[in-house]
């Protein structure tokens, strides 16, 4: 009965997972395989414009500097994520967000048309930014619109999002869909449609009641909000519990970027960043290619890897509660630790055998 009464919530971590996470996993994973088309666009401008072709350390700069742009406008929304909920909203700041992602698109589409390469650059750095801002907010969101015990679970379909972001912009890129010649700008641009999703949808939902009574004091409005979503009228520790946080947070600052960098917060977070996940979908095919695989398996294992990563998110979210947190991460650290020293070894191996 209670899944059934909690039906809007749930409702309501698709449409944020949708425009949240699942973007983040696109952007990730979308851009391997358009890589050579790119670079062909590159070489291809360069040449209208100067008459010659574009060296090939420049064409690769220009390359490496449309894939890193992306971390870059992330970095940016990051910073973002704490002040833009705050005056405008979770709700707004997400519709806001929205508006990024299909100007994002918008510039994706028309690049080609427009012999402008640079226009996928600063559209990879507006996706950056909704990416940024999005991935932060929807969890903002979703865990101050959830119960108590239902937070945890709520916090998990961030990760599973992700992880199906990244198969979807996997397997949009094969040839037999959008990883074709004529048709890249379309998968670059591809992610202005989750965003035009949400943008209506999310017209839909109330906004966050705990920032609606907290940061606003508008309990009526909030109260509203918990009986829309939760479908009870038993508010009353739900309210209760929010009006002390209300009181506690009175003359506080907000946290900045600088103290959540300096905060113990900031260490698990910088492993998940630097083991190395992103640079691996932003160069999959580099790797294969090196590892002797050929092209046309290429992008069929490109997607086995989006799904492998997407089955052990989905083994995480029921093992969580029963391994604990700080275990499950440390174990994780240590296989991944073992694998990436297999892995440099055999590369060691492989490089001195090429050698003799």
């Amino acid at each position: 009965m209670a899944s059934i009464k909690y039906w809007r919530l749930y409702l309501l971590s698709v449409v944020l997972g949708i425009g949240g996470s699942l973007q983040y996993g696109i952007q990730v994973s979308v851009i391997a395989a358009p890589a050579v088309h790119i670079q062909r666009f590159v070489n291809y401008t360069w040449m209208w414009r100067y008459g010659s072709p574009v060296e090939e350390s420049s064409n690769q700069i220009i390359w490496s500097f449309i894939v890193a742009v992306l971390s870059l406008g992330a970095w940016a929304g990051a910073v973002h994520s704490g002040s833009l909920p705050v005056k405008y909203g979770r709700k707004k700041a997400l519709l806001i967000n929205n508006v990024v992602a299909i100007v994002a698109a918008v510039l994706m589409l028309l690049s080609r048309v427009a012999r402008s390469f640079e226009m996928i650059l600063l559209g990879r750095f507006l996706y950056g930014y909704n990416v940024g801002l999005g991935l932060s907010v929807h969890l903002m969101y979703l865990g101050e619109s959830s119960p108590k015990e239902l937070r945890g679970f709520m916090a998990l379909t961030g990760s599973i999002f992700i992880g199906l972001g990244k198969v979807l912009g996997q397997t949009i890129g094969i040839k037999e869909l959008l990883g074709t010649e004529g048709t890249w700008p379309y998968l670059l641009a591809v992610s202005g449609l989750p965003a035009i999703f949400q943008f209506i949808t999310l017209l839909l939902f109330p906004e966050s009641p705990r920032y609606t009574y907290i940061d606003k004091g508008d309990a009526e409005a909030s109260k509203r909000a918990l009986r829309w979503l939760w479908q009870e009228d038993d508010l009353k520790v739900e309210l209760d519990d929010m009006q002390k946080e209300r009181e506690s947070a009175q003359g506080q600052k907000a946290k900045t970027v600088k103290d959540v960098a300096t905060a113990h917060l900031g260490i698990p977070c910088a492993g998940i960043q630097f083991c190395g996940i992103n640079a691996l979908y932003f160069y999959v095919f580099d790797i294969f290619r090196e590892s002797g695989v050929p092209e046309s398996q290429m992008q069929y294992l490109a997607i086995g890897v989006g799904a492998t990563e997407l089955i052990a998110i989905s083994l995480c979210s029921f093992l969580i509660d029963r391994a604990g947190r700080k275990k499950l991460m440390g174990y994780g650290y240590l296989l991944m630790g073992i694998t990436m020293a297999i892995l440099t070894a055999m590369l060691t191996i492989k490089v001195g055998l090429l050698n003799y």
